[in-house]
């Protein structure tokens, strides 16, 4: 019998397998589709500190990004797979209409944490992406980032897994949790129960859902992100260009608020940068509903292409070869639910992130370790406990 069953194989759920396996720890790993299905793979590849949160978060996301690099050296080492992990810099153009130095003045807190963030100007940037059209642009916060390719950086996780022990089943739905008063007694899928000792939610936007099995209820909303790719093009950005908003905070808590209803909630926002490969990765349209299946609405790949062509009308003629539409999570705080559900004893959960890539590595540890040893340590301020538990039975 496993001693711990991870449901969700994205880059989260991946990591843990391996950190617990290579730590003695008899795993399985469950996922409805395959590995890096979801919203692990369907991101802008970046490697993003800029969105920390100050506290507790900003604090493990530096030490995260200074341990970095010997992580995925020991991850391409391990495994044998290059996972395209390069220092790009970030710009966030801000446009007229917006107050640069109140843009600034958002990320102050990085800047104390040490991560490189300055204000420059037009000309600055000109020099920094020569494609980039700056109309209507009078600065940009410029920033040291770094970006990987999300499906190598996930399949290497599940081949360290994999070479430790860990068992990974794919293609198996999980319906629901068998009960037996608070504790969880098996898994209930299209092929057949799973039982284990401990259960480790890694779902993603899926995580309210499966919880609510269990009779509990997250508070754990999501947004459908939208994004596209084009074909390889010759090399027309150094970085990832965006342009600086602040509306995603106030789209996220509209979203929750109206619950099944937000269907007609749309945000634009734009980002391109610019993969090893060639191909421009354009983002993102988001809008709210409880679908997590359905594809890219056509008024969003009209979106997405337009600004594109806005900000580099080189790209005019390219062509767009792949989109997707995938569930983003977010908690009414913006911080991840990390820890075991206070009700239900052998229910623990880790999702909600909001930056993966970079946190993953040192995170995964941190988890391990807490299931090893029964310590959450700095992840008690993620706990689920942190908000008033809704249990679905009333008590």
């Amino acid at each position: 019998m496993p001693d711990v069953v991870i449901i969700g194989a994205g880059i989260v759920g991946c990591a843990l397998a391996a950190r617990l396996a290579e730590g003695g720890i008899n795993v399985t790993l469950i996922d409805q589709a395959e590995v890096v299905a979801g919203a692990s793979g369907a991101n802008l590849s970046l490697v993003l500190w800029g969105d920390a949160e100050p506290g507790v978060s900003l604090t493990l996301t530096r030490r995260a990004w200074d341990e970095l690099p010997a992580e995925i050296a020991d991850l391409e080492a391990r495994t044998g797979l290059g996972v395209e992990f390069r220092p790009i810099h970030t710009l966030a153009l801000v446009p007229d209409g917006l107050d640069p130095r109140a843009v600034l003045a958002g990320g102050a807190h990085l800047t104390e944490a040490g991560f490189e963030t300055e204000l420059i100007d037009a000309a600055a940037v000109r020099a920094l992406e020569p494609a980039v059209d700056l109309g209507g642009v009078r600065a940009a916060v410029y920033q040291e980032q770094a970006a990987i390719n999300p499906f190598l950086f996930t399949l290497a996780w599940a081949d360290r897994a994999r070479a430790a022990g860990a068992s990974i089943v794919t293609d198996t739905r999980v319906t629901g949790f068998r009960m037996d008063g608070e504790r969880i007694v098996g898994l209930e899928t299209a092929g057949g129960p799973v039982v284990g000792d401990l259960y480790v939610l890694a779902t993603g936007a899926w995580t309210r859902a499966l919880a609510m099995t269990a009779g509990v209820d997250l508070p754990e909303d999501h947004i459908i992100g939208q994004a596209c790719v084009t074909e390889a093009l010759p090399p027309l950005l150094h970085g990832l260009v965006g342009e600086a908003g602040d509306k995603r905070v106030s789209f996220e808590l509209e979203v929750a608020a109206r619950g099944g209803d937000a269907s007609g909630l749309r945000l634009v926002e734009f980002a391109a940068i610019q993969a090893m490969s060639g191909n421009l990765v354009v983002g993102q349209v988001s809008h709210g509903g409880p679908s997590v299946g359905e594809g890219v609405r056509p008024g969003s790949l009209r979106d997405l292409a337009a600004g594109l062509v806005r900000r580099l009308p080189v790209a005019r003629s390219a062509s767009i070869i792949r989109s997707w539409a995938k569930p983003v999570p977010f908690t009414p705080d913006h911080q991840p639910l990390i820890g075991p559900v206070p009700s239900r004893p052998n229910l623990f959960v880790a999702s909600g992130l909001k930056s993966a890539l970079i946190i993953t590595p040192l995170l995964s540890k941190l988890i391990a370790g807490a299931i090893a040893d029964g310590d959450l340590g700095p992840l008690r301020a993620f706990s689920p406990g942190r908000f008033e538990e809704r249990r679905l039975d009333g008590r």
